[in-house]
């Protein structure tokens, strides 16, 4: 094996090459066709040939030698009949690979190394920030790593080699790599969610908690429920892995106000009652109670209005104007549900001077919605229908998908009615 060769080795075939007294011939991988032969002409009993090659290719490329240290693992776990069970690196094969990184050079070794942490984020132009040398500098140390079927262009030649770098990187160079790639990323303005994975890894919790709240606004415009909650969970935990309560609280009131989530039945009380334990202060305390009434009201539990127009007069006595919209609107439809459309309309319509003067418009949405819900309430449909027709012009104008879907629906089911 090549990554066996002593070093004065290395020196001799390269004079020989240069002498053009020697051919140096680059082995590529086994095709699928040809690893399928391979594994045919060992002839082990209780082995399949037909069905295990795909697999054990998958996980290894077509190294001839990752599939025979593949064999024999799978064959010492007593897995030569199985197919379904994941199939661990061979340590056939980080010893390979470990024998290669340890002939690298310091400049090749940290290429390397850097590929592995940065994954699809790394590129010539890192590395070459990171070893502070141009371009053409890195000519070398890429070589070496091609030479040594670490890396071919920018990518690995295999997960399986990717995997073993990862793993051979010590845990303070690791750190250090991954502040590195995260600035950088954040330079060019890259994908927050990379970004916040790398601050992870390195334990600045804050910075990875900033950069999820950041994916998770992209995940918003997208109209992808799944994946916003993904990242607003994940923001969550980092700010509290930094005792950023503040921060915290406020992803989890996020995150319970997506309607949208695949989860939001199932979870919701959950998810209210941790918003109710992590409270703290006068505020935070509001927006918990808003939120629990807000999930009475839509189960119609006329026993809330009396909470609701508590929590609008505490909000409104703090000068928390959005807090107090809030309150308002559920108050208004708690009054509907009640057949009391006058004090209902009253409530609401008392937030629309406020809701008119944002400049942000989903305010205006949101005032037309309430008041579109507490008509609704009231048996008068076609009023109902008018706000909502007039909330999805705003919407369109400001392009938020996210609630004019929803609204959407409200249309169709006020029609349906």
């Amino acid at each position: 094996r090549d990554e066996e060769l002593p070093a004065h080795a290395h020196a001799l075939l390269a004079s020989l090459e240069s002498a053009r007294c020697l051919v140096t011939v680059r082995l590529g991988a086994l095709a699928e066709a040809e690893a399928l032969e391979l594994l045919h002409s060992l002839d082990l009993p209780g082995f399949d040939p037909e069905r295990q090659a795909p697999r054990l290719r998958r996980c290894v490329g077509g190294n001839p030698a990752f599939l025979l240290e593949s064999v024999k693992l799978v064959a010492a776990l007593g897995q030569l009949g199985s197919v379904d069970q994941e199939l661990p690196i061979p340590p056939g094969i980080e010893a390979v690979v470990e024998r290669r990184l340890a002939l690298l050079s310091p400049a090749a070794r940290h290429v390397a190394e850097l590929a592995a942490i940065a994954g699809e984020s790394f590129s010539v132009a890192l590395a070459g920030r990171s070893l502070a040398r141009s371009l053409p500098e890195l000519g070398e140390p890429l070589r070496e790593l091609e030479f040594r079927q670490v890396l071919y262009g920018r990518q690995f030649v295999h997960d399986v080699v990717a995997s073993a770098v990862r793993r051979s990187v010590p845990a303070a160079v690791a750190e250090l790599l991954n502040r590195f790639v995260a600035e950088q990323l954040e330079l060019s303005a890259g994908e927050p969610a990379v970004i916040a994975g790398h601050w992870q890894a390195c334990g600045e919790w804050r910075r990875a908690g900033e950069n999820f709240l950041a994916a998770a606004a992209k995940e918003r415009r997208a109209v992808r429920s799944a994946e916003l909650v993904h990242m607003l969970d994940a923001a969550a935990d980092a700010f509290g892995r930094c005792s950023a309560q503040a921060a915290r609280f406020d992803a989890l009131r996020e995150r319970l106000l997506v309607s949208t989530a695949p989860d939001f039945m199932p979870t919701r009380k959950a998810q209210l009652e941790r918003l109710e334990a992590e409270a703290q202060g006068e505020a935070q305390s509001l927006h918990a109670l808003v939120a629990r009434v807000s999930w009475h009201a839509d189960h119609i539990r006329a026993d809330t209005l009396e909470q609701a127009k508590d929590g609008l007069a505490r909000a409104q006595a703090l000068g928390l104007d959005e807090l107090a919209f809030d309150f308002a609107q559920a108050a208004a439809w708690l009054y509907a549900a009640k057949s009391d459309p006058v004090p209902a309309l009253a409530v609401i319509d008392a937030q629309r001077d406020w809701a008119f003067a944002q400049d942000d418009s989903s305010w205006r949405v949101r005032f037309l919605i309430a008041r579109s819900v507490t008509l609704a309430h009231a048996n008068r449909l076609g009023e109902a229908i008018d706000e909502i027709e007039a909330g999805l012009t705003l919407l369109r104008a400001v392009g938020d998908p996210l609630q004019l879907l929803p609204l959407l629906g409200n249309l169709g089911l006020l029609r349906s009615w």
